[in-house]
């Protein structure tokens, strides 16, 4: 993969979709192809990185969308993927087909089980938990009291080398015709399913119902029951699985904060909450 940009013209592009740290776009003339676009804010590095983990995650066996090239726009930094066709993500079908929510918990729940039993491969993947203590480390605008809290957490996780995505949640797993497929892979890693089932925890639960709407294209309400029903699927009878994952819950919040380089008020409240 050529680790120097290309210099792309964004009017040759539209967008059709963001998040918190990036925008998808189309491209207008060429319907094989579309882009991820990180912000500002966010390591030009970025961009690369999550080419170079989408090739791999493939050679793990891993379904994924194809991986192209490293791009700029001159002020941000992305990839472009193959585009796939007629490919809804799990949030957007449990929008439009809100009565089939148990079917898409339980695609979800298996499809998740399988990803992460995968022995990941540790000479090319980081391992999470260094890779989040070092970003907390970094992040010296998170009150002390709440680094060292998220740092204790990451250090009382059992240790797995099974693969983890690194940015779980209901917007990055795609159907398409007879195809599932994983996206945005730029956290790819090894490491306890804990640290992704905490992610979709937190956005299941502690997302307001506007991010949640403009995120995943559903109420609070409807995510939660998707959560309650793929935790039927996923976990063991006897878990507790809100024991279990609020300080990951908790952990995602400050995450999150590491990742985008200063704090909200949104997430500052998360951490709140879970320290009451």
């Amino acid at each position: 993969m050529n680790k120097e940009a290309k210099l792309i013209n964004l009017n040759d592009w539209e967008k059709f979709g963001g998040g918190f740290t990036a925008d998808s776009f189309y491209h207008k003339t060429d319907d094989s192809v579309m882009m991820k676009l990180y912000a500002d804010f966010m390591p030009p590095i970025e961009g690369y990185n999550e080419l170079c983990c989408a090739e791999e995650v493939a050679n793990l066996g891993i379904p994924t969308a194809k991986a192209i090239e490293y791009i700029t726009d001159g002020h941000r930094y992305g990839a472009v993927f193959e585009r796939i066709k007629n490919k809804k993500s799990i949030a957007r079908l449990l929008a439009d087909d809100p009565e089939n929510l148990d079917y898409y918990a339980k695609l979800f729940s298996d499809q998740s089980k399988a990803l992460h039993s995968k022995k990941c491969d540790s000479t090319y993947f980081n391992n999470i938990a260094d890779s989040l203590i070092a970003q907390i480390n970094r992040a010296d605008y998170i009150p002390k009291e709440y680094s060292d809290e998220a740092i204790a957490i990451i250090k009382n996780t059992p240790v797995c080398d099974t693969c983890v995505h690194g940015d779980y949640h209901i917007g990055n797993m795609l159907m398409a015709d007879d195809r599932v497929l994983w996206i945005d892979l730029g956290d790819f890693s090894y490491g306890n399913p804990l640290f992704d089932l905490g992610i979709l925890y937190f956005s299941a639960f502690a997302s307001s119902e506007e991010m949640t709407m403009d995120l995943y294209h559903i109420t609070c309400e409807t995510y939660q029951k998707f959560f309650k029903k793929f935790a039927e699927y996923y976990f063991d009878k006897d878990v507790d699985v809100d024991a279990l994952l609020k300080p990951y819950q908790f952990l995602t919040a400050v995450r999150y904060t590491a990742k985008i380089g200063h704090m909200r008020d949104d997430l500052l409240e998360a951490m709140r909450n879970y320290k009451k």
